[in-house]
């Protein structure tokens, strides 16, 4: 029941070599119609205007991704320029220009996310392979998450284990065991509406915690993680997570 990063898991994928290059989602599959969320976010909180729409494939990729690893680039190189300067790591000048991608307040995210793309386009399907761990329970399906830098997913779990294939760009993740639950402040159901009732949606914000409306946010323990390219992460059901992409990004879980 220990969340783990594996390495090299995903190093045979097709995608690993195909998926950074978005002309070849553009050019193959650009003309595919597929669910959208989009909008802006401030401390991780949908604002005013977050909507849902179908788009084509073509033009999340044209309106929305290019235009975020033309930002993501830029300020990139400002940060190799800055480490060099100052002899700092390439990997800490990585990671400072990651998390000023998604510093404005302004940015529009765009996510294609959880999404059974590759029962919809099954061409996908031979990009990937199913982790082999995931003959330790019973495979559930495989969903795509493909977007912009700033995209989040609010802090939650799941009722199976989960693998996060990280294939394309960069995301931080906080891990809270289950035991650490109790400091969450959980809604525990009853007579609720929405996902909300389900019992695994956290209201807390972890990278903004409000500690007046929930003191015991400060008792729980965490780990945190950046996963890149070639990542795969174990999330043991019951995990609680939150995913911030740092950079435009494809991500594959596998649900067992």
């Amino acid at each position: 029941d220990t969340a783990c990063v594996v390495t090299g898991a995903i190093e045979s994928w097709p995608a690993r070599g195909r998926w950074h290059d978005l002309r070849y989602f553009r050019d193959n599959f650009g003309h595919r119609t597929v669910p959208l969320e989009l909008g802006r976010l401030e401390n991780g909180r949908k604002k005013a205007g977050w909507r849902e729409e179908a788009t084509l494939l073509r033009d999340l990729i044209e309106q929305h991704l290019v235009p975020s690893n033309a930002k993501c680039r830029g300020r990139a190189e400002e940060a190799n320029a800055s480490a060099s300067a100052s002899s700092a790591s390439a990997e800490a000048a990585a990671e400072a220009a990651a998390a000023a991608a998604v510093s404005d307040p302004d940015h529009e995210v765009a996510y294609l996310a959880q999404h059974g793309l590759f029962e919809q386009v099954p061409r996908l399907a031979n990009d990937i392979a199913v982790p082999e761990y995931c003959a330790c329970g019973d495979f559930a399906g495989a969903n795509a998450w493909f977007g912009t830098a700033g995209t989040v997913t609010p802090l939650h779990h799941d009722s199976q284990d989960n693998l996060l294939a990280q294939v394309v760009g960069y995301k931080y993740i906080r891990l809270y065991d289950h035991l650490q639950t109790r400091f969450l402040y959980v809604s525990k159901g009853g007579r609720g509406e929405g996902i909300s009732a389900q019992g695994n949606i956290s209201p807390v914000n972890c990278e903004a915690p409000d500690h007046h409306a929930h003191p015991l946010l400060r008792e729980a323990k965490y780990k945190e993680v950046l996963l890149g390219p070639g990542d795969m992460l174990f999330i043991p059901a019951r995990h609680w997570h939150y995913v911030r992409s740092l950079s435009p990004s494809f991500s594959v879980n596998f649900w067992f």
